[in-house]
């Protein structure tokens, strides 16, 4: 009958509005700029990488240390 179609149809329309969900994301206080002391000791570790000359020759012993060719070894291709 039309009535229990629009029952049908009304209470569809609270279910469908029931389901709306509202996305919003939390605020991140991280992200405002200070740099923490974990931040820093990162930043520093990674400035100092040791850096190896490269040497004339890719037969050349390694600057490491290791004993192997530069080839075998940092001069990996």
């Amino acid at each position: 009958t039309p009535e229990e179609l629009a029952e049908m149809e009304a209470q569809q329309q609270q279910q469908a509005e029931a389901m709306k969900l509202s996305f919003e994301h939390d605020d991140v206080d991280g992200l405002t700029g200070e740099v923490t002391a974990s931040q820093e000791a990162l930043n520093d570790s990674a400035t100092e990488q040791q850096t190896f000359p490269v040497p004339e020759s890719r037969n050349a012993p390694c600057p490491c240390g290791s004993g192997l060719k530069y080839k075998q070894c940092h001069g990996k291709i």
